[in-house]
């Protein structure tokens, strides 16, 4: 019985993931509460959770995450700001379309929106995946990842589904959405960045050589 409760036993280490991924959630809660500084944040986040699927970094959680804030805090928010107004947009249209009552919009100007909704997720997703795994110009990064959204499209239609469950629920129920704002507060963020993590750990390992960041696997 007392294996069962050893430091390094399946269910210590599992437990104690689980903790670190509610610190990291924490944390990057905390740290998007000043829109300017989001794109660090998610970025801090998905460099720590990746440290953690690789079983690298150490030093603690909190100064894992705050070390890779700091280190890509000026590329992570140059990414993210040309990425705001496209956010911006998606929202607005969602409530226009989606939300606003007796919005009765054309069924082929619906199916474009989340058309273009999905590519700007996506790519957005993707983006800061590339970002955070890879030494390269912003330009890039971003044209990599809209090539990403359409080779690796129910991959990426899964990641965006679990990363953007929040603002999905929100749109479509609020009531709904604050029922969940537990889940939200505990897991909401690093959870789905744990889980896109492992679901594209094969093909960043697969493409990683030179441009590797120094948290990843070659």
């Amino acid at each position: 019985m007392s294996g069962i409760f050893h430091a390094e036993s399946g269910l210590m280490r599992g437990m104690g993931r689980i903790a670190d991924l509610i610190i990291l959630n924490l944390l990057t809660l905390l740290c998007c509460l000043p829109v300017a500084t989001m794109g660090a944040a998610f970025s801090a986040l998905l460099s720590s959770v990746r440290d953690m699927v690789n079983d690298v970094g150490g030093g603690g959680t909190v100064r894992l995450y705050f070390r890779h804030f700091r280190q890509d805090f000026r590329q992570a928010t140059k990414l993210f700001l040309p990425l705001l107004p496209l956010f911006a947009l998606v929202a607005l249209g969602g409530y226009l379309l989606l939300v606003q009552p007796g919005a009765q919009p054309p069924l082929a100007l619906t199916a474009l929106y989340l058309l273009a909704a999905f590519f700007i997720a996506g790519t957005a997703l993707m983006a800061f995946l590339l970002f955070v795994n890879f030494e390269n110009t912003l330009a890039a990064t971003l044209l990599n990842a809209a090539r990403l959204v359409v080779a690796r499209l129910p991959q990426v239609l899964l990641a965006v589904l679990l990363c953007y469950w929040a603002p999905l629920v929100f749109l479509l129920s609020p009531l709904v959405f604050l029922w969940l704002f537990i889940v939200l507060l505990l897991c909401g963020l690093s959870g789905p960045a744990f889980a896109v993590t492992l679901l594209f750990r094969p093909l960043m390992r697969r493409l990683a050589g030179p441009q590797a960041k120094d948290g990843e696997e070659s």
